[in-house]
């Protein structure tokens, strides 16, 4: 419980945005002693702070409670505001057992946006060109204000394979901030029978954005659907990967129902492999990270588009990080991505006397190049010419898996920073 106060403390962006972390799993600390570790209940509440250029500095507090019904359950509730007037709510409810392979999570937001980007069309100086798409200006944009309400439940089970075979929750061991090797859940072979973790699943959503702008054009978007994905998680550990690959397969379709602004469809398709390149006289551990997204809507040309927000997209924290937040959108997208990760053999920060309970934590240096592009058409070739690109550095605090992150990135006509919380991807 002590590291996991420290880490929101530390990394206050966690609390805010990224529950996310802790689900799915148990981290069983073997530096702890027998009774803290024994004791699964645990409860914290901390102040965090976030930046994007979407959102602006935000500050607010997280609190988080987790072991008090069942010992993997964890609940999570978060309010922020930021600089620009925009502020939110966020309730999370996570691995909640119902058999013993199967889990529910969920999660609610409220937010009030003000003066956001959004790359939708309308903005009259920009009338001969598709806002969001691949050739449009950087200025093509209007600034919206008004809500954005989300709601979902996801239901995921375990199938009983290779690390899922014993059950649907997998207990990681860890001793001085590093995987016990012989707890670890993939990444020993490309076999969902022998190595790693099998999900399939079905989420239930609904999210409707309310916006109004200068030019009186205003925006109404909402959506009720389902999602069905198939996961195979072959990584060795989920939150701090360094070998083995994650694949996600989604299906999402909303049939129209309860007033929605349009039927539609959408595929997704999410791969990310990792190499460890081992240690060195000057890195504890060094992991190179490829991901490949891709993603199509294919009833656009039956005009059954989604909602702007549901549409295939890059920009922000994640994919193409020089640019804001979901600049480029369209009926497809697919996107490149490469990371070194270098985690530092001694982190300079521990060198500095603190009060005894701040544990030490790794601190990680990288470096990422990115490619990725946007299409009204899912054509392959046309989608890898005339890409965007993206490339960077960040500097990531992690403890016992829990990552603050801060990454600064440059294009050839757009850079961003940003401070967050989990490793992109």
């Amino acid at each position: 419980m002590k590291n996991l106060v420290v880490s929101i403390c530390l990394f206050g962006s966690i609390a805010l945005f990224n529950p996310l972390s802790f689900a799915d799993t148990l981290v069983t600390n073997l530096d702890e002693d027998i009774e803290e570790e024994q004791n699964h209940k645990s409860w914290l509440a901390a102040p965090g702070i976030y930046y994007s250029e979407y959102l602006d500095v935000a500050i607010g507090a997280g609190a988080y409670f987790k072991g008090f019904r069942q010992e993997q359950e964890s609940f999570f509730v978060s309010a922020y505001t930021s600089q620009s007037g925009s502020r939110g709510l966020w309730l999370y409810s996570y691995q909640t057992q119902l058999l013993d392979r199967l889990f529910v999570d969920s999660s609610y937001h409220w937010g009030w946006r003000h003066d956001v980007k959004t790359f939708r069309q309308g903005n009259p100086n920009f009338s001969d060109e598709v806002a969001g798409s691949n050739d449009s200006s950087d200025d093509n944009f209007i600034e919206s204000t008004g809500e954005d309400t989300y709601l979902n439940f996801k239901f995921y089970y375990v199938l009983p394979w290779g690390d899922g075979e014993e059950g649907g929750i997998h207990d990681y061991k860890v001793s001085k901030g590093r995987l016990v090797e012989a707890t670890a859940s993939g990444g020993r072979l490309f076999n969902p029978q022998l190595s790693g973790r099998f999900f399939i699943g079905s989420e239930l959503f609904a999210q409707r954005q309310l916006f109004s702008d200068k030019y009186d054009i205003g925006y109404d978007g909402h959506t009720t659907g389902a999602r069905i994905f198939a996961q195979y998680d072959n990584r060795d550990w989920r939150d701090e990967p360094s070998k083995g690959s994650n694949h996600i397969l989604t299906f999402s379709r909303d049939a129209g129902i309860l007033d929605s602004t349009s039927t539609w469809s959408k595929v997704e398709l999410d791969m990310t492999k990792y190499w460890s390149l081992g240690s060195s006289n000057w890195a504890k551990n060094r992991v190179l990270a490829f991901n490949f997204y891709t993603a199509d809507v294919p009833t656009w040309g039956n005009d059954e588009r989604p909602p702007e927000f549901e549409l295939p997209s890059l920009g922000g924290v994640d994919r193409l990080r020089a640019y804001p937040f979901r600049r480029y959108i369209s009926r497809s997208a697919i996107y490149y991505g490469l990371e070194h990760r270098y985690t530092l053999m001694t982190n300079p920060i521990n060198l500095i006397p603190l009060p005894d309970f701040i544990p030490d934590f790794d601190l990680q240096v990288a470096t990422f190049a990115e490619l990725g592009r946007v299409n009204d058409a899912y054509d392959f070739k046309e989608l890898n010419k005339d890409m965007q690109w993206s490339a960077g550095v960040g500097l990531r605090a992690n403890l016992l898996g829990s990552i603050g992150r801060m990454d600064i990135a440059t294009s050839d006509h757009s850079w961003a920073w940003y401070l967050s919380a989990a490793y992109p991807w």
